[in-house]
């Protein structure tokens, strides 16, 4: 889940043209639902994008089916994208973090 604002959500650090991003502000997704699919294995890694200046929170949960049953989870991360005027020149101050899942 993505809430805020400023930022993006993307599961390649090099999107094509055309890509849709995985996340957007206000946006849920889950793993094999609607398209949607990642590894589920030990390593996989989504990349954020600040787009704009605004606050957002990435929130991950991982529940465990089968073997896995009774494996639950979660961790959030807030982040600020900003925008600095000096002397009537706006430089766009922002990040890109790739998050181990």
């Amino acid at each position: 889940t993505l809430s805020g604002s400023g930022v993006r959500v993307w599961q390649s650090p090099h999107p094509a043209t055309g890509d849709t991003p995985l996340l957007v502000a206000g946006q849920t997704v889950t793993n094999g639902v609607a398209g949607v699919s990642w590894n589920t294995g030990s390593i996989d890694h989504v990349y954020i994008q600040s787009i704009a200046p605004g606050t957002a929170t990435l929130t991950y949960t991982f529940t465990g089916t089968g073997t896995a049953s009774g494996i639950v989870s979660r961790a959030s991360l807030k982040m600020t994208a900003f925008s600095i005027n000096i002397d009537g020149t706006t430089i766009e101050m922002g990040f890109q973090w790739s998050i181990r899942g």
